[in-house]
């Protein structure tokens, strides 16, 4: 007898495939009932199931585990009932969770992956490999911000503006407590208001053909005076001009003074900057060969010497246990490392693409033969070095290297020894909101400490800066931006109180009683402000607001209506011409106090007469004037 699914063959009688367990029963053929076995045999009826394969196996499974050679059951006439559709909503729901708690598994693995490898490293490698694994981490880390600064730095070096404005502003603002201090000291009488929204505005404008600088002064948004700056870069002519005084430009050749740069000088310039871009390294290859010679520095350490400890160091009202690792580098290391490098050195294709680069330039250029070949010459020197190596020679030394790490497998600080004295250590410390770190150069201390939190790159807290134990300022931070990108300026604000110890130490003994400074600056687009108050009144504020754009004009004054400031004929012209006391008629309106007014007075007569008598020999000196700048003073010391 075979089975009618599996095809096994079978004995016959059986109730079951033994091979697939499928049920044995032709619905053509009678079934008879069996014979009880017991007195009073149950009848059991043939159980309808949703998987026939399935429930099969499970009673196999279990006349087995029951020791059971044969089943007694009573049949009654097969039954054919269609068979229930399974319910797999329930089944779909938990695969679906299933692999949502393992693609979350996934992710947080990935994303602690670091941390999760150096938790591997320190529980199955030895004390060394711990150590090289976070060295590794620390120094590459600390390799890619370098190599991203070069690539900056390469970006910067290679954009050519051709056309770009500045516009900038910085205005004075003079507060109620220098006020007060002022009238304190110098008398009631003694006003400085006048100074109060005096401003200095910038404006600059380059293009490829021109540029121009103006400096101007203004009291509250009215001008006083500027001065106009403008360098025609073809003709490399300058004029200047101050237009409250005369509409006309002063003008002069720089080339002819010896003061610009020629055309020749220019490309030249220009030719330099495109070689040096040229030779330099991009940011991956710069990054490349640091993170190659990182590997080889660490892997010479001898793991054998790296001595692993548990330290619990305290900063400030910080107290944290981290693993300290502490490794000696001695001659022996030193000319592992040498030798390791110099091997290296001499197969390394980047550095061989370099040093080819530069012996092309220097050829191009006539200061090396043209058939030198430098990096021959480099290997060469490298094997006469390898050759003469000798470990005697480098004599005896030490220097203790303890590196502290955290949980995170992070290093947070490290100490420098030389012949057991400590030259400089570092430890910073980080518990929830809370902050701490400590720098030591030579038994100096010099700590900060405080609370804060840091999202987004935004760091919002308050510091206090000691040293030498003793409290110098406080720093507060509020919504400072730390991820300055030419599209996210610096934003946010920075306050910083002097402690009145580091106050009496500038201003002397007592000083700490009556003043109590602090300096805030403020961000936002285009705005830095910058504020001095005392013991919270504003003493003095300055605002620098600064726009660039792309894109200038610059106008170049034509030179039929300018002056040639070779001539000195047309240059006594242009003096006498110039409106001195319009110039002062805008001082008067800046509301100065009565004894610099007597002074602008005499200033303007003094220019007048020179303006008068210029190029006929006589000076003011010579004139006969009756002023004088003495003044009585009250008991309080104020003027009347």
């Amino acid at each position: 007898m075979f089975c009618g699914k599996c095809g096994a063959k079978i004995e016959d009688g059986s109730l079951f495939c033994p091979n697939c367990g499928e049920k044995l029963i032709e619905a053509t053929q009678p079934v008879a009932e069996e014979p009880a076995i017991v007195e009073e045999p149950a009848v059991v009826e043939e159980p309808v199931v949703e998987n026939s394969e399935s429930a099969s196996a499970e009673v196999v499974e279990e006349a087995v585990a029951n020791d059971v050679e044969e089943v007694p059951v009573n049949f009654t006439q097969p039954s054919f009932e269609t068979e229930k559709p399974k319910k797999k909503g329930k089944k779909l729901w938990i695969a679906i969770g299933t692999s949502v708690v393992a693609i979350a598994l996934v992710v947080a693995i990935v994303l602690n992956l670091g941390s999760v490898w150096g938790g591997l490293v320190k529980l199955f490698g030895s004390d060394g490999d711990y150590y090289k694994y976070v060295e590794k981490k620390a120094l590459k880390d600390h390799a890619g911000n370098i190599s991203e600064t070069y690539g900056d730095i390469l970006v910067d070096l290679g954009e050519e503006t051709t056309a770009a404005s500045i516009d900038a502003n910085v205005e004075l603002t003079v507060g109620e407590g220098t006020q007060s201090l002022i009238k304190e000291y110098l008398g009631e009488d003694v006003d400085i208001s006048a100074l109060n929204g005096l401003s200095i505005a910038l404006k600059s404008a380059v293009n490829e053909k021109a540029q121009q600088v103006q400096i101007g002064l203004d009291s509250k948004g009215n001008r006083i005076i500027t001065l106009d700056m403008i360098l025609d870069l073809i003709s490399k002519d300058a004029f200047v001009a101050i237009p409250e005084l005369s509409s006309k430009y002063l003008y002069a050749n720089m080339e002819e003074q010896g003061i610009s740069m020629s055309e020749e000088d220019m490309e030249v310039y220009k030719d330099v900057i495109a070689e040096l871009e040229e030779l330099a390294p991009d940011e991956e290859t710069l990054n490349s060969i640091l993170d190659r010679y990182i590997e080889i520095a660490i892997d010479c350490i001898d793991e054998d010497k790296v001595e692993e400890t548990k330290e619990k160091i305290a900063v400030g009202d910080i107290e944290k246990k981290v693993t300290a690792l502490e490794f000696s580098i001695d001659e022996d290391y030193a000319y592992d490392v040498v030798k390791a490098v110099l091997m290296q050195l001499k197969d390394d294709k980047e550095v061989e693409e370099i040093v080819n680069n530069i012996e092309s330039y220097l050829a191009k250029e006539e200061m090396i033969p043209s058939d030198a070949d430098l990096w021959k010459e480099l290997k060469s020197g490298i094997d006469e070095v390898l050759d003469n190596m000798d470990k005697d020679d480098m004599g005896k030394f030490e220097i203790v290297l303890t590196t502290y790490v955290n949980g995170s497998h992070e290093v947070i600080g490290r100490a420098l020894e030389v012949e057991d004295q400590k030259i400089i250590s570092y430890i910073t410390l980080k518990s929830g909101k809370n902050f701490a770190t400590e720098i030591d150069i030579a038994d100096k201390t010099v700590q900060v400490k405080g609370s804060g939190t840091e999202k987004n790159d935004v760091i919002n807290g308050k510091y206090t800066i000691k040293y030498m134990k003793e409290t110098c300022a406080t720093v507060e931070l509020v919504d400072f931006n730390t991820d300055v990108t030419e599209k996210k300026p610096m934003s946010g604000s920075i306050e910083i109180i002097p402690s009145n110890t580091l106050v009496e130490e500038i201003a002397g003994s007592g000083a700490g009683v009556l003043i109590k400074p602090s300096v805030k600056f403020s961000f936002a687009k285009d705005t830095v402000n910058f504020e001095v108050f005392n013991s919270g009144s504003l003493i003095v504020g300055l605002k620098l607001t600064a726009t660039v754009e792309n894109g200038a004009d610059v106008t170049v004054p034509d030179k039929n209506n300018a002056v040639d400031a070779s001539d000195s004929e047309a240059c006594t012209e242009w003096i006498k011409g110039l409106d001195i006391t319009g110039l002062f008629d805008k001082l008067d309106t800046l509301n100065l106090p009565d004894y610099i007014k007597e002074a602008l007075d005499n200033l303007e007569e003094e220019l007048l007469y020179e303006q008068e008598n210029f190029g006929n020999g006589s000076s003011y000196s010579d004139y006969d004037y009756d002023y004088d700048y003495s003044y009585d003073y009250d008991a309080a010391g104020s003027v009347y």
